[in-house]
């Protein structure tokens, strides 16, 4: 009791949140309480509240202000989230955060795959992969994230080679005969390479096949070193 004025138990009817303290003889807000910043309405949270002359007035209820109040619909939302948790009704945040990265590995391997697609398809037509395209694609992605850097175009690149290269193998490892032809040639910067072709009969296609399986640099051309 405060100055002749008491806490009334009616007050809870309409605010079901709100609590009273004998020993302190003071209300506090359940949520603001809790789940409060302790630095917003101490009144419900922190100290309590004690002004029960104007607690529930229609024009200056500290009841009703409090209760429409932005941080008491902050307290209450952080509530409903850790009752909704702890109900397993609503996934916590290790499990959101789990769920956004998982979505987010699937949505990376769909560009890298689709990057895949169009290198495989511009190397099948001897088309460059830097050209006017890709300098308008990067001013278009300049600021989200892409794959378009030469170090991760060669990646790629090595990635669908070792890829290519194991499916030619493994469809020669069934043939019954198979040849290997090897030809030296010089590339524009003056290397010596040697070229290597993989020759055999496809046992289910039933058809010649005739693959390149890459250059090998030279340090010497003559016979010993090519053996």
């Amino acid at each position: 009791m405060t100055k002749g004025r008491k806490y009334s138990k009616e007050w809870e009817n309409t605010y079901p949140r709100l609590s009273y303290s004998v020993e302190e003889d003071a209300a506090y807000c359940a949520y603001c309480l809790v789940f409060g910043d302790g630095h917003g309405d101490g009144m419900f949270g922190m100290i309590g509240f004690r002004d029960w002359k104007n607690a529930s007035s229609d024009k200056r209820g500290s009841l009703k202000i409090h209760e429409n109040s932005k941080l008491h619909s902050a307290a209450k939302e952080k509530a409903d989230n850790f009752i909704m948790v702890s109900n397993e009704s609503k996934p916590d945040i290790c499990s959101s955060l789990s769920k956004a990265y998982a979505n987010k590995e699937v949505r990376n391997r769909q560009i890298l795959l689709a990057i895949k697609d169009v290198i495989v398809s511009l190397k099948q037509r001897n088309i460059a992969l830097r050209g006017n395209w890709d300098k308008e694609l990067k001013r278009k992605t300049s600021q989200c994230p892409h794959y378009l850097s030469p170090k991760v175009q060669n990646e790629l690149i090595y990635c669908c080679e070792i890829e290519i290269r194991e499916k030619i193998v493994n469809d020669c490892k069934l043939a019954d005969v198979y040849s290997v032809c090897a030809d030296d040639t010089t590339d524009v910067s003056v290397k010596e390479q040697l070229s290597l072709c993989i020759r055999f009969v496809d046992r289910i296609k039933s058809e010649v096949r005739e693959e390149f399986m890459g250059f090998v640099e030279l340090t010497k051309t003559d016979a010993e070193n090519i053996d």
